[in-house]
């Protein structure tokens, strides 16, 4: 499994799982958002905004920060790259 493009719910939650494997304790959230998955089809095609991506990436760049990582990350914006602490406020 890879991470995906995020376009609908069920992307989110596949990304989620994606992450969640990375780890023994996390394999059992991602049996668990497997299981949430499997029992709630309706909701997996429904699309995401513009809105609701950037605020995941807001989130998830919080989330890089949160690591406390020795690794360089680089953003993947097409020609701005905007920054977010660990609360996820934006980093001027």
């Amino acid at each position: 499994m890879s991470a995906v493009y995020f376009h609908t719910i069920g992307d989110m939650v596949d990304n989620l799982i994606f992450l969640s494997l990375t780890n023994e304790v996390g394999a059992l959230v991602a049996d668990w958002l497997q299981t949430w998955k499997d029992e709630n089809p309706d909701y997996l095609d429904l699309e995401l905004s513009q809105d609701d991506i950037n605020a995941m990436l807001k989130a998830l760049t919080g989330c890089v920060v949160g690591t406390d990582t020795d690794l360089a990350c680089y953003p993947l914006g097409i020609d701005t790259a905007i920054l977010f602490d660990l609360s996820g406020d934006r980093v001027d």
